[in-house]
């Protein structure tokens, strides 16, 4: 996989889990906060001089993956947690 195809599924990964412990109403607060996440990210890696650049297509595949995790989570996934608790209990 390249580095993009690496943002988008981990940032996909992350939003799924968060859709699947939260109630929707607050799937909006978790994809802004995400997102701020992955610009934090690229603005820490720009500044360490390491090795490590910030680039503006990494935010975008962050967002890519974000939107297509609040997608999933809205038509069948979200709420999974809640749901297995049920199933459990």
């Amino acid at each position: 996989m390249n580095d993009k195809s690496l943002h988008i599924v981990g940032y996909l990964a992350l939003t799924l889990w968060f859709t699947g412990i939260y109630p929707r109403s607050r799937y909006v607060v978790i994809a802004v906060l995400l997102l701020l996440m992955g610009i934090l990210v690229e603005f820490l890696q720009g500044a360490m001089h390491l090795g490590r650049f910030a680039e503006v297509r990494d935010v975008y595949a962050d967002a890519a993956g974000i939107a297509a995790g609040v997608i999933l989570a809205l038509l069948l996934l979200g709420g999974w947690a809640q749901r297995i608790e049920k199933l459990i209990a």
